[in-house]
């Protein structure tokens, strides 16, 4: 398949000609697979990069107190390379979303029409400044997280320093 062909819209010559359900279980079978190997080389250069995204998601934690990234613990046996697979996935689907958004509009966008195919980029428009500001909004609060685990560490009462697990607080 060439890489022109991978990136094409379903459209044929004639838009308006009706397809049997069958082709449109077709069409959306390849998209299905478009977005799945879109995914899994965005996961895979996700997961090059593990490490410098574990120490991005330890910063917080380091400003609070950097002998707490000592007490980061992973007591199950496949703990560590769950995470990475975790962190890899979600990596993933940030830089593979707008592929994934292509993809989808390549396979809804014949369907609509003209009326709905007008209004569809200013929908898609919002919808993606709404993911980037949501997920700012995450990375402001996990920077404030600092500001709570103060109050909780080391637990007033007890004089127990609580240990904190590595795919809770990661992930």
């Amino acid at each position: 398949m060439k890489l022109s062909n991978f990136f094409k819209f379903r459209e044929g010559e004639d838009p308006e000609a009706v397809k049997p359900f069958l082709d449109h279980l077709e069409d959306l079978r390849w998209v299905i697979v478009k977005m799945a190997i879109a995914l899994g080389i965005a996961m895979l250069v996700a997961f090059c990069f593990r490490t410098q995204l574990a120490l991005i998601l330890q910063l917080p934690l380091q400003a609070l107190d950097p002998n707490l990234l000592k007490s980061l613990a992973a007591f199950g046996v496949a703990d560590s390379m769950t995470i990475s697979l975790q962190l890899a996935f979600y990596a993933g689907i940030v830089l593979a979303f707008p592929f994934l958004i292509y993809f989808t509009g390549s396979f809804v966008l014949p369907a609509l029409t003209p009326q709905e195919k007008r209004a569809m980029l200013p929908a898609v428009l919002v919808g993606f400044g709404l993911f980037w500001a949501e997920s700012l909004l995450a990375i402001s609060s996990f920077y404030r997280r600092p500001c709570a685990s103060s109050f909780t560490t080391p637990w007033p009462c007890t004089g127990h320093r609580p240990g904190m697990f590595v795919n809770i607080f990661l992930l």
